[in-house]
């Protein structure tokens, strides 16, 4: 765990639509990350802080298809403290049974500037967090600190990164050198936009190829969004993807963008089987070193019987 001591400094660098993942290369269970990719995909699942019974058992049916779980048991306090919210049995389950465990650091109430700050507390919140990563058993952890201000990541060296490029995001280079990067691949809409695809396959495409020509492939791991959406007049609601294919035409369900349904003045989108198989397919293609889904229950059996992602028999 002294990697991850030594990577403090990775606390400041989180991009927009961008998480880390940091992992121990000293683990002795079978996840490989950062490390180069293997031949099959890795595959990182994400967690509610206590998954509900639908994710259990979709969990549970397809352990053997996991590299590692990620529940959403911490947060940033005040001052740099851990805010720890209680593990679940569930979780430890499928650690003990060979799931790699990579909790979530969230920032809920944006103090990430604060912590950052000053060395002294970049430092006592990193060790922190090893104390903490080490009773838990996990064999690293991902940062999920959402925004964090130009005038505090500055105090971190962005090598070769323009003024216009720093106040954006990272550079994702000096990013994937002590980390590996979880990108999202889909663009967040607000609901005045209107209606649109999760990930359309254009766009996951365009995000896919930006980063990867800013940090090496064997550094990447791409977010699946496994749900859809619906927009009405009160705003926009998630939906499973169970919830919305039976309310899809079949037709809908084999195109690249996912598919569209129209019912009752609503309007929705949800990702499809085949949506999902040919960012898969994309993924393999450009040799990243896995996949991540969101596993909250009410995901397609589909992606689970995807060649890419189910384990060789």
């Amino acid at each position: 765990m002294h990697r991850l001591i030594a990577l403090c400094a990775a606390l400041a660098a989180i991009g927009a639509g961008t998480a880390v993942a940091l992992a121990s290369h000293s683990s002795k269970t079978r996840l490989a990350l950062p490390a180069a990719r293997q031949t099959p995909l890795q595959v990182i699942a994400f967690t509610q802080a206590r998954p509900t019974s639908a994710a259990r058992g979709s969990l549970s049916a397809h352990l053997a298809s996991l590299t590692a779980i990620s529940p959403a048991w911490l947060s940033l306090g005040p001052d740099g403290a851990i805010a720890y919210r209680a593990t679940d049995a569930f979780s430890r389950g499928l650690a003990a049974r060979g799931a790699g465990l990579l909790p979530v650091l969230r920032d809920p109430e944006k103090r990430i500037s604060t912590v950052l700050a000053r060395a002294s507390s970049r430092k006592r919140t990193a060790s922190r967090l090893a104390v903490m990563l080490r009773g838990l058993g996990a064999q690293g952890i991902v940062l999920d600190l959402g925004h964090v201000p130009a005038n505090v990541r500055s105090t971190l060296p962005i090598s070769g990164a323009a003024s216009q490029q720093a106040n954006a995001g990272y550079d994702l280079r000096d990013l994937s050198r002590p980390a590996t990067l979880v990108v999202r691949a889909w663009s967040p809409r607000p609901a005045a936009e209107g209606p649109r695809p999760i990930a359309s396959l254009g766009w996951y495409k365009r995000t896919l190829r930006y980063t990867l020509a800013h940090a090496p492939r064997s550094r990447v791991i791409v977010a699946l969004p496994t749900w859809g959406a619906v927009w009405s007049q009160s705003g926009v609601a998630q939906r499973t993807q169970s919830e919305l294919f039976r309310l899809a035409q079949p037709a809908a369900l084999q195109q690249a963008r996912g598919a569209r349904i129209e019912q009752g003045g609503q309007i929705s989108w949800v990702e499809s089987d085949r949506s999902l198989q040919l960012k898969l397919e994309v993924a393999r293609a450009a040799g990243v070193a896995g996949v991540a889904l969101w596993v909250r229950g009410g995901e397609s059996a589909g992606v689970w019987r995807e060649p890419l992602i189910e384990p060789t028999r």
